[in-house]
């Protein structure tokens, strides 16, 4: 920067503003510089060492429980992420992906080695690993959904309760007394099967626990649980299956997920089970598909809940203090729930 200030005419901190803050320089003075640097092969301020200078990276981590791949095929998860890069664009930052893979690999995020000046922890189980690492650090963080609120962190979810407890009293209002609930994974090993009130009050995931509790205080009345290790459509399509077969009297499947809800809808048209004559199907999320297969599921706002960690976490590294958000969460009922047809 010095032999090109000495070059160009100019002191060090115009070349500085040639890179980082142009409108402070005429267009003509900004040109020269670039001019000069060019013909002496600058090509600007080296980004880590500008980066230890101000003390910020301009990244932001995103920790996934789960593999990268889940991260852009999941509707929900990748709905999410574009709400977080939108709201980064905006203020120049950059987003660092910190997948964990799965709960079972026992992984931490790699919170040591990322350039980030803080951390969005995404649906995290409640005793998880990555949160003693991350109070160690001392990194700014918020956390997405869940576990619920943590002292010390932003936090932004939803009121999962009230959101099922909507499901819950549409299908009672419809008639329905026995319900099947589809959910994911209640723990850090893989289980597909039956799902028991201990394994339930055992979870350590906490939103599928809330939503199926919302479903039943809806409903007035307990209901069948099948877990899920993964979240899919296969799945689903499976789980409505044992579901169906195991529990001759459900009128209703309510899915805590809506790719869930969409593959059971592809296994009931696939066996000529018509929706909702013979059996109702309801989701959760109101992904971009959902509407079009006429689905009924609670919408929630996915883009606004990325955009609203990354601002909540941008003020924090800014030495802001920790806020919390509750989004709204809103039922759209649709052409997938009717009253039963008793089997």
């Amino acid at each position: 920067m010095s032999e090109v200030a000495r070059a160009a005419g100019v002191s060090v901190s115009s070349i500085s503003n040639a890179y980082n803050r142009p409108e402070k320089l005429s267009p003509a003075v900004r040109n020269r510089i670039l001019d000069v640097a060019t013909s002496l092969g600058y090509v600007g301020p080296d980004p880590v060492a500008r980066s230890l200078r101000r003390r910020r990276t301009g990244g932001v981590g995103v920790v996934f429980t789960d593999d990268l791949e889940f991260a852009f095929s999941d509707p929900a998860s990748s709905g999410f992420l574009a709400g977080v890069g939108r709201e980064l664009m905006a203020r120049s930052n950059h987003l660092v992906l910190l997948p964990t893979g799965t709960p079972d690999r026992d992984r931490l995020a790699e919170l040591d080695r990322a350039a980030v000046d803080g951390v969005i922890l995404h649906s995290l189980p409640s005793r998880n690993a990555t949160l003693d690492l991350l109070e160690r650090r001392g990194a700014p963080a918020v956390v997405v959904d869940q576990p619920g609120p943590v002292p010390g962190l932003g936090w932004v979810g939803l009121d999962e309760v009230a959101g099922m407890r909507a499901v819950g009293e549409h299908l009672r209002d419809l008639g329905h007394r026995h319900v099947g609930v589809i959910t994911s994974r209640l723990s850090t090993r893989p289980y597909d099967g039956r799902v028991g009130g201990a394994r339930r009050r055992r979870s350590v995931y906490d939103i599928p626990r809330w939503r199926i509790r919302g479903l039943e205080e809806g409903l007035g009345r307990t209901v069948t649980v099948e877990e899920r290790w993964r979240v899919s459509e296969d799945d689903g399509a499976r789980a409505a299956a044992a579901l169906w077969s195991q529990h001759p009297r459900v009128t209703a499947i309510a899915c805590i997920a809506d790719t869930y809800a969409l593959g059971v809808l592809r296994w009931a048209r696939e066996r000529s089970i018509e929706v909702p004559h013979h059996l109702t199907v309801t989701g959760y999320d109101d992904v971009a598909r959902a509407a079009e297969v006429g689905l009924t599921t609670v919408a929630q706002p996915f883009s606004e809940k990325g955009r609203a960690a990354a601002g909540f976490l941008l003020e924090m590294v800014d030495g802001v203090d920790p806020r919390h958000v509750v989004l709204p969460t809103r039922l759209h009922e649709r052409a997938s729930s009717g009253p039963p047809l008793v089997r």
